[in-house]
């Protein structure tokens, strides 16, 4: 996260502990490289000249002074900022939309929370999901700033369903951080599934809140924004059939297949039909009806199943099979050693517009800057 540091005179405060375990705090973040801190030329001599503080902290805060002017041309790539105001004495803290920047201000005290301390929060439903979107940053930060920044974020596993209870601790202990799930819709026009649900627009539980952001992605699951080119690479070679049907289909659908459909664990006609029904728009049966065997299943002429309980007439439905509980998993690893950039460039447009959303918000709250942490002997 970028952090702006403002009214800090650290030669006055030989008798206040808080402010200067809150100086320490940020002199940390910048030397640890938790955040990219930006701090006043005279606030940074002020802290040497003070003597209040000890060899590390001086040697961060000179670190700090040196990279002022790289730290500053920084300041308006990044639309998550805090503002760190010591001239407030009473714990504060409050933000705005300006701009479309989020700009939060606090007082000191918040530089003392675990949360600053040990870098923002990335809450996801699964440990791979803040893998697999932290990857996603990475790359938008080298295609959109160059070396000079990169990503360090604390990740948080939400357990699918209990996301969302922990997203409510991370509003209710005022955690810096970022929350992002999937939708699970299975049809454009069908509902969310329970774990995205449960985010209540009218409780600050969508977008901003205070020193937060939640976000419903607009896709089924973290599997549909999987390059193609990655899943050729990792999907078994008994499944290439299948990647070949879904990529076919999703061209022909104007790069709407992807977003609907269960990458793990495929998708049946039966499945298709009711929610077609449902929803009153046939999404799916467009792509059932290009196999082979649709022709002379007997549902074709009702658009519905025709199987009852006791009176089962089609022992076998029609599906596109799914590529595995693992492949997000695998995806991940050769994302980890191949060159990302050039397999951006050539992204389909609904999963390259996702890419861009989706690192840029990932970026905003997880951004340091791209050196070593600052040796402390």
């Amino acid at each position: 996260m970028f952090v702006i540091i403002k009214n800090c005179t650290p030669e006055k405060y030989s008798d206040d502990v808080n402010k200067q375990a809150s100086i320490q705090s940020f002199l940390d973040a910048h030397g640890e490289r938790k955040h990219i801190v930006y701090c006043p030329k005279k606030t940074c001599l002020s802290i040497v000249n003070s003597g209040l503080f000890g060899k590390i902290h001086n040697k961060y805060s000179s670190d700090l002074l040196d990279l002022k002017n790289e730290i500053g041309s920084l300041k308006n790539i990044f639309k998550v900022i805090l503002t760190v105001d010591f001239s407030l004495e009473e714990k504060y803290i409050s933000s705005i939309v300006n701009d479309s920047r989020f700009e939060i201000t606090s007082s000191y005290h918040y530089l003392l929370s675990d949360s600053f301390k040990n870098r923002c929060t990335f809450l996801a439903e699964d440990e791979s999901d803040c893998e697999f979107f932290t990857l996603i940053a990475k790359t938008i930060a080298k295609i959109e700033i160059g070396n000079s920044v990169s990503l360090s974020l604390n990740n948080l596993e939400g357990g699918g369903s209990r996301t969302h209870k922990k997203y409510e601790t991370m509003l209710l202990e005022n955690s810096f951080g970022l929350c992002i799930v999937d939708n699970d819709k299975k049809h454009p026009k069908g509902s969310e599934g329970d774990t995205s649900r449960a985010f209540k627009p009218n409780k600050n539980q969508r977008g901003y809140a205070i020193n937060q952001e939640s976000i419903i992605l607009d896709f089924h699951e973290a599997e549909c924004i999987i390059p193609h080119e990655i899943l050729i690479s990792v999907v078994d070679q008994c499944k290439i059939e299948i990647l070949d049907k879904i990529e076919t289909f999703e061209q022909s659908s104007d790069y709407q297949f992807r977003r609907y459909f269960d990458h793990k664990n495929g998708f049946s006609l039966l499945k298709g039909w009711e929610l077609d029904s449902r929803y009153k728009q046939q999404f799916w049966k467009p792509f059932f009806s290009r196999e082979h065997l649709f022709q002379t299943k007997p549902c074709k002429p009702v658009d519905k199943c025709i199987n009852a309980k006791h009176n089962v007439q089609c022992n076998k439905c029609i599906e596109i099979g799914g590529l595995g509980e693992k492949i997000l998993v695998d995806s991940i690893e050769k994302m980890k050693v191949v060159h990302l950039r050039p397999i951006y460039l050539r992204l389909t447009p609904h999963i390259k517009s996702q890419w861009d959303f989706i690192g840029r918000k990932v970026l905003d709250w997880g951004c340091v800057l791209s050196l070593p942490p600052i040796k402390s002997f």
